[in-house]
This record gives structure tokens, sequence and C-alpha cells, in this order.
């Protein structure tokens, strides 16, 4: 019988403010499907334990937590479960302990005992890059075929100039070895011994086979070249076949060195089906059909040859654009002017006044903070000045900008304390105005903390970048920690894209979706974000704002709004604006009003809140 096997999906998603990436639970079938892994990791990042549970035609077949988390695996016929973890997440920096960080190959057998655990000891690239390059080796994925009786992590070294594949018996555990895949590159015609950063773009199998059909593609640097190599190799890393394109992609240089983004489907040159393949060529446009035969005489027993070719033209990048977007425009109800002047001259800094941050309270207040010496200017509803909450010089030190207004239903404010970027604790004002003290942040770190308080309550959301969404009663006490989407997916805080709305509820943004709480803290709903093509890979979110029905999203298009109530209607575009006018961001946040019928947009120049009705 011929071998086959299978190569697994990738399961991870960008964290935008952090180096590492957030690992959600996720779930790998057998290929009959007979099988299925549940994998529930403990931590974010993917760093230590995780609970497993294997299911056997619906059936729970066994429950275990083991001290690793699967990144990546697959699950065979038999019921093993394969794949690879990182012990301190795939950054690998990142360390509370003395144990060093390890890439681990994994095998689980049919009662989800371990049958390998093999670690190996990683180490920082040697490379300076921003952000900074994860400790190494990385796993680029795994290989697993039950007929061949083997198990291949595929890794890779910025240092070390390529690929390893680390082999192992999978009915056993035994190491193989390590081969390197492109060791048959020092036989091929004009490929300099030099060769750069190599680059992995995709490994698929051959069905049919027990054989892989690779796309690499390959920079060298003396002459400098981009050039793509397309392989057809054993789970040894023996190559069957090769072919090599010189410069193929030397002048077509949009993916510069982002390496994730090369997987991206613009740069798919390589198919496969049964016994068959198909390589493409942006310079010549065309694309070759080749055919994969058993062939007893050839070394390796296998024989590659061309059988047809037929013109190609490459994948356009394409995405959402503005222009996709439908329509739903807000109804404007006129501007309110801010009265941020200073007539006593209070302002001890530059004349220019620019609000960093805006609130309003269930009473009907406006607040808004003034960016240069944080004072904060409350307004009554005509935006009409009533009086000033002045900190003293001492409680900012170099900055302003992101310690926020924090408003509850009685009247109570704080105002954060700032040390550098980093909060390090809140100013409290009582419902007059009246300086009451400082108030101590909740995470344990240290690390850069934001409130925001529920207009009819005594409570107050409270996020800690990198940690949970915390629910903070009155004394102090937290009430609530939520640690996940309404999705199942890991919620962690990125910096202050959370919105509150007037019953208290809330909403935080991931790259993907934004995630929608009660006032007590209980999921509602996911809702999928529209991406433009210009932002893919980064968040251009930049405020948030909620009345329980309606999410408004400030973006770069302008104001995005998603209806919760229907959330498979999609995003439409409330307000069409440029963001950037004249270097500044043309609506610099939003707000709900207090009665949620109103959205507030503030904008400089005249330093105003542009209103906005909600749809109906």
């Amino acid at each position: 019988m011929l071998a086959s096997f299978f190569v697994c999906p990738w399961f991870v998603h960008a964290l935008p403010d952090n180096a590492d990436e957030i690992v959600n639970p996720w779930s790998a079938s057998s290929p009959s499907g007979e099988f299925v892994l549940r994998v529930d990791p403990s931590k974010t990042d993917g760093s230590g334990p995780a609970r497993y549970t294997m299911l056997q035609r619906g059936r729970v077949l066994w429950k275990a937590e083991h001290p690793f988390t699967l990144r990546e695996g697959a699950v065979t016929d038999k019921g093993e479960a394969a794949g690879y973890a990182y012990s301190h997440g795939k950054d690998g920096r990142w360390s509370k302990d003395d144990e060093p960080s390890t890439l681990n190959a994994i095998i689980l057998n049919q009662l989800g005992m371990i049958r390998l655990n093999d670690a190996r000891q990683r180490h920082h690239p040697e490379v300076w890059a921003n952000p900074p390059a994860p400790f190494e080796p990385t796993a680029h994925g795994v290989l697993v075929s039950t007929e061949a009786d083997r198990l291949v992590v595929r890794t890779g070294q910025i240092r070390e100039r390529g690929h390893k594949w680390w082999v192992y018996r999978l009915s056993t555990g035994e190491r193989l070895g390590d081969v390197n895949p492109l060791g048959f590159m020092g036989n091929i015609v004009g490929v300099d011994e030099n060769l750069g950063s190599n680059v992995e773009l995709r490994c698929e199998p051959i069905p049919g086979t027990p054989l892989v059909a690779v796309q690499w593609m390959l920079r060298s640097y003396r002459p400098i070249a981009t050039s793509a190599c397309f392989s057809v190799q054993t789970l040894n890393g023996e190559a069957v076949w090769s072919s090599v394109i010189h410069d193929e992609w030397t002048k077509w240089d949009q993916i510069g060195n982002s390496w994730p983004e090369l997987r991206l489907e613009p740069l798919r040159q390589l198919w496969t089906e049964e016994r068959e393949l198909w390589i493409a060529s942006r310079i010549s446009r065309q694309r070759l059909n080749l055919r994969v035969e058993a062939d007893e005489a050839a070394p390796l027993g296998w024989r590659v040859e061309v059988v047809g070719e037929e013109p190609w033209t490459p994948a356009a990048v394409s995405s959402p654009s503005v222009r996709d977007l439908r329509r739903l425009p807000l109804e404007r109800n006129g501007t309110i002017r801010l009265e941020m002047d200073d007539p006593a001259g209070e302002r001890t800094r530059q004349p220019t006044v620019r609000v960093s941050a805006i609130a309003t309270s269930r009473q009907g207040l406006i607040f808004a903070q003034d960016e240069q010496d944080g004072r904060v200017v409350v307004m009554d509803s005509t935006g009409t000045r009533i009086r000033v909450l002045a900190p003293r010089s001492e409680d900012f030190v170099r900055t302003v900008i992101g310690s926020g207004i924090t408003v509850l239903g009685d009247g109570t404010v704080w105002i954060g304390k700032h040390e550098g970027f980093d909060h390090i604790g809140f100013l409290r004002f009582d419902p007059v105005g009246v300086f009451v003290g400082v108030d101590r942040l909740f995470n344990k770190f240290g690390r850069s903390e934001r409130w925001h308080g529920q207009p009819a309550s005594d409570r107050r959301w409270v996020e800690s970048l990198g940690e949970s969404l915390k629910l903070v009663a009155a004394d102090g006490s937290i009430t609530r920690r939520i640690t996940h989407q309404p999705d199942g997916g890991w919620l962690v805080v990125s910096r202050s894209n959370l919105g509150v709305g007037p019953d208290g509820s809330v909403v935080a943004s991931s790259q993907s979706a934004l995630h929608l709480y009660s006032a007590d803290g209980d999921p509602v709903l996911s809702i999928p974000r529209w991406r433009s093509q210009a932002h893919i890979g980064r968040d251009d979110c930049r405020d948030l704002a909620t009345n329980g029905r309606w999410v408004a999203s400030l973006e770069d298009a302008g104001i995005v709004l998603y209806d919760a109530q229907h959330p498979e209607r999609g995003a439409v575009l409330g307000v069409e604006s440029p963001i950037i006018r004249e270097g500044n961001p043309f609506h610099r946040a939003l707000i709900v009003s207090p009665d949620g019928r109103e959205l507030w947009a503030l904008r400089h120049d005249p330093i105003s809140l542009d209103r906005y009705r909600f749809p109906e």
C-alpha cells in the first residue's frame, strides 16, 4: 500500500501588542473523521500546560492534562496525536523561571499518554529586529504519516540560514535524526552556495504518494537575487526532483521581510492533486503540470516528469476596500462647541489646547482632558464650562496623553496618574470636584492600566495591557474577570480599544472581531470585523463606542458601524471622512450621549463634538 499523510493547518492568531501570539482553543480531526482532539490552553501565549480531550465518534475516549500546549498537531486514524509545543511561547524570551526555553516534538498514544516529548533548547537568534525576533529554532509545521511511520517537525533558524526537519518514528517516538531539506541545493547549477534567508512558503502532500511538494523562496546576496525553488521530497528530506526559477521575485519586491505574510494566497505557485503537482512562474506566465510515478529504477523509487503546460496569470492581491463598504449615513444633529479655552491663565504650557480624553456622565456632563497639563474641564451638555479638575504638576511626569478619564454613576471622577508612559495610580475627585487622593492600580506588574466607569452604576471596567478584563465594584473588589471572548478564544486586552455603553455594557476589539459583553460581564456575541486592504496585519481601530445595540469603530475610512442585533449584516460606513487631515486625525475619539441615542465624535479646530443619531 502506498503511504499517505497530511499537513496540519495553522491554529494561531497575531497579537498586535506583543511579539508573541495568542493560542486559542483548537481542535484537529483524523483523516476519516473518527477521532477529534480538542486542545484547551491554560495561557494565552501557549506556554505551560493544556487540557486535552480525544473524542471517538463523538464520545470521549480520554481526557488528560499535560505540561505542554500543542501549537499545531495532527490526529491519525489510530487515535494518536502528534505535533509540537513551545515551553515559553513562540517568542521564547519571557521566562519567569530558570528553565530554558525549548521547542518540543510531541507524540500522544491512543490512550493520551506521552510517547514522545523531545525538548530542544532555543537560543537568541543574535540579530537585531523590530519587533525582536523570537528565540530559535521555530517550527514551520508538522508532517504525519501512519503508513510511513513518521512524524516530521519542520523547523527553521535565521542564524543557520535555513531549515531542519526533525524526523521521528511515529509508532515508538524514536528520534531518527535531523535533515536539511535544502541539502540538494549544492547539486543545482547556478545556485550560489552563499544563499541568504531561505523561506519555506508552502509544503503540500502529494496524495497517493509518501512525498511532499515544497515551494521555497531563495535569497542570495552575491549578487542580490530572489529566486523560486520547487522540490518533491521524501519525509527524510531527500530530493526526488527540484527546479529553480532564477530571479523569480527579484523585481517583485512588495513582500519585504514579513515572513508570515509570505504564506498569503498571492504567492501561491504550487498545487497538488492525486500523484500530480502544478508549478507556476511569474516570469514566464506559464504553469507546468507534473506527474509523479513510482519507478524502481529511479534513485529514490519515484520519477517526476512534465506532462503539460498552460498559460497562467498571478492572483492579484485583493481584500476589502472602503468602496466595498455598504453606506448607512448617520443623521447629523449639529455640533457641541467645547469651552476648553483658558480665560484665567490656568494653563502653564503651550497656548494651543488639544484634548487627549473625553467622557460623559449620566447627569449629562462632559469631561475633556487637556493633553498639555492634564487638567480636566467639566462642561454641561451644551459645552459650557462649569469647573476644572486640576491635577498637581508632579502628577504627570513627561506625558499626559493616554491617562484617560473615568466617571462613575454618582459623579466620582478618576484621572490617570503618569510616570513616563506608565500609569502609577489614579487621581480621585468627588462629585463636586474636590481632590480626594490617589488610588492604586489593579494589575500585578505595574503595567499601563485604564479604567472605564459604568455610567449607570458605581462599578468600573479595568483594562491592563496583556491581562484579562476586570469588573471592579465600588469598594475596589474584583467581581469578575473576563478571560475569553464570546466566541471562545482568549480575550487579551490591547491599548484602550474598549468602549462602554450608557447601560454599562462593554465592547473590546481583537484583530478579527469585536466582542460585546453585558454590564455584568456576560458574553453577548462576537462580530467579525471589517478590515481594509491597507491595514491587514495591524489593528487600525482607533476608538470604540457602543449604546448596547450599535457598535461604532473609529477607523481610517471614518466611523464604521456594526449592528449587534443583526451581526450577519456586516459592517456599514456611517460617517465617511478622511481621518487624517493636515497631519492630524479629523475625528480623534468616540463617545455615546448619556441617553444612548447619539454618537459623539471629538474633533479639533475648533474643539467640538459632532453629534450623529444612531439608526433605529
